[in-house]
């Protein structure tokens, strides 16, 4: 969030579980009373509590600002000043909106259009630092540009590295082919570049968010699964290509005809009205079939179409 315009200052605690598969978390309440103390000390004004659970509720309790808004998803809603019904369907950003776009005490603050809808990224730092930066590692700004984004937050929304292999042997050989991610993306990303006799230009655990977010912009598309690249490729304005799986992309898949989102339902998928599948967002499944089914040429035939390739 570093450049955001509205934004003097941004907290963050990771070690908030809200989810299943968050296991890996740790409860530390020691830690969670210290990060509150720290809030404490800012007095704010107003606090929009969008996730409505139980700590984020105890948070705003144990803040005290002068005014607070949230979601009554558990019956915490008496902690609100100002309350909104949970909404338990629908795109994610529909959903956080309805805080204040369905709660009569804001109507008047709140422009409901199109682009107040849309996520943005705001890119920090000197851009020319950062092309430059782009052309030492071999990239050619004039030439189009396809990112690859070949992991994901968890195993069951990866699309196999043989997929990204044989979708990039489909692929003009004029278009630049450019790969992002995390520092734990290392491997996956040299097994992909030692795969292919074509150039890849491999910047995966080698940029910062607002690099990472100014390739994008300038590039022509971006593929990935349900992760958060997908997402600031959204947020700046660039084409997405993205493949679903055991998450459901009517909760958050990029909208809009410059975006194609791939999901093959299946019985096991989540319904409409739920985010994950009934495998737990295939925590639980043994066969992911759900992502084996989009194949290298299903994901070509959408480039083809965002792009206009003859």
């Amino acid at each position: 969030m570093e450049g955001y315009p509205y934004f003097k200052n941004v907290y963050i605690y990771d070690n908030i579980r809200t989810r299943r598969f968050d296991e890996k978390i740790k409860t530390d309440l020691k830690g969670k009373i210290q990060f509150f103390k720290k809030l404490k000390a800012e007095k704010f004004d107003l606090i929009f509590d969008i996730t409505g659970l139980f700590w984020t509720a105890f948070a705003v309790f144990y803040l005290k600002p002068l005014y607070s808004a949230g979601f009554n998803y558990q019956g915490f809603d008496f902690v609100y000043n100002f309350s909104s019904e949970a909404v338990t369907h629908g795109h994610l950003i529909d959903r956080h909106l309805n805080l204040i776009s369905k709660n009569p005490v804001f109507t008047d603050m709140y422009i409901d259009d199109e682009e107040s809808a849309k996520p943005k990224f705001y890119i920090s730092g000197n851009v020319n630092q950062m092309h430059q930066k782009y052309r030492d590692n071999n990239l050619d700004l004039s030439s189009p540009k396809i990112i690859f984004h070949l992991t994901a937050g968890w195993e069951s929304k990866k699309w196999d590295i043989i997929n990204f292999i044989e979708l990039a042997k489909l692929l003009p050989v004029d278009f630049q082919i450019i790969l992002v991610g995390s520092a734990d993306d290392i491997k996956t990303g040299e097994k992909f570049v030692n795969s292919l006799k074509r150039k890849v230009i491999n910047f995966i655990g080698k940029l910062t968010f607002s690099e990472t977010g100014e390739l994008m912009r300038i590039s022509d598309l971006f593929i990935g699964s349900d992760s958060g690249p997908l997402y600031i490729a959204e947020a700046v304005g660039t084409k997405t290509i993205s493949l679903f799986g055991p998450t459901n992309p009517l909760f958050s898949a990029p909208r809009g005809k410059e975006h194609t989102c791939i999901y093959n339902k299946l019985f096991c998928s989540a319904e409409d009205n739920e985010q994950n599948c009934i495998l737990i967002a295939g925590l639980n499944c043994k066969t992911i079939d759900c992502m084996k089914m989009i194949k290298p040429d299903d994901v070509y035939k959408a480039v083809v179409a965002q792009l206009s390739i003859v």
